[in-house]
């Protein structure tokens, strides 16, 4: 019936220990990827295309200076098997791309106009780079007298909001920002007109401070905000 619910499926016992070694050593899973857009051939697919063959999978398209595209893979390859292990489609051949990590090299075996040939394959990461993703631990910093705890964010988070700076806060204890109705979440770009770059930035503008205070962000759903209380 097209639903899933209830059914249980297998994962390969050397990806789930590739998984767990990733997560002991990196703190998070590697992915490694190949840098191309595939299809199943089906026999419909392999009449469009006048394939002869129906195992494997057709490469349709090349992430530019991907992990393929340098290896010398071109569109119209059908690849038949990683490290000797055959490939007979998509699902396939991303269960045996999930056996690696950035970096490693690969033997890939592709079809070319009914030649068979094999390549030496570097994976990459998701950001086109041969190097190994690390866990980046936020790094927090609690302003008691305020009753909030502030998180640095990332270029790529605070990109989906379309800024170049802000600093997130991660946890709101009462204090002066519950106060004024802050929320958990809200992401802080300016105090009294400066911009916020950093936890450090929100302690030294904040911190043991007197006056009026005005706090500028946005919230994760886009709403603009400002603040205003007095220290």
């Amino acid at each position: 019936n097209g639903a899933y619910q209830g059914y249980a499926f297998a994962i390969p016992v050397n990806i789930v220990k590739k998984v767990v070694s990733d997560l002991i050593e990196y703190g998070t899973v590697q992915r490694a990827y190949i840098g191309v857009s595939i299809n199943d051939i089906d026999s419909k697919f392999a009449e469009q295309k006048n394939i002869k063959q129906l195992k494997g999978a057709y490469i349709n398209g090349l992430t530019t200076n991907g992990a393929a595209e340098n290896a010398g893979i071109k569109i119209g390859d059908i690849i038949t098997s990683v490290e000797n292990t055959k490939v007979n489609s998509v699902s396939e051949l991303q269960e045996q791309i999930s056996k690696y990590r950035p970096g490693n090299k690969v033997n890939v075996t592709v079809m070319r106009e009914n030649k068979e040939m094999t390549l030496p394959v570097t994976l990459t990461n998701i950001k086109n780079s041969t190097e190994v993703i690390k866990k980046v631990e936020p790094v927090l910093t609690n302003v008691s007298s305020l009753g909030a705890t502030f998180e640095e964010v990332d270029k790529e988070y605070l990109s989906k909001f379309r800024l170049e700076n802000g600093v997130k806060i991660a946890k709101l204890t009462g204090g002066k920002l519950a106060g004024v109705g802050m929320k958990e979440g809200f992401i802080i770009t300016s105090i009294n007109k400066k911009k916020v770059y950093s936890t450090a930035d929100v302690q030294k503008m904040l911190e043991g401070k007197s006056g009026s205070v005005l706090v500028e962000g946005v919230y994760p759903n886009g709403m603009i905000a400002s603040y205003g209380f007095g220290l």
